[in-house]
């Protein structure tokens, strides 16, 4: 069985740190999701949860 593996590299903007961060956890996020299940109601799940601790830690953050 071959399997296709890509390479990307990802920089941190110091001048942005809080847009770095949030698009850097979209990319995990989005890899993640797509490697651990192809069951779309979980993955909607997870997301939602996501969305819904983003907003309790801005809530925090302010």
């Amino acid at each position: 069985m071959k399997t296709d593996l890509k390479i990307g590299k990802v920089t941190f903007s110091e001048e942005l740190p809080k847009e770095s961060r949030l698009w850097l956890e979209r990319l995990i996020e989005k890899i993640l999701l797509n490697e651990i299940s192809t069951d779309v109601l979980l993955q909607a799940s997870l997301l939602s949860r996501s969305m819904e601790n983003k907003k309790i830690l801005e809530k925090e953050g302010s």
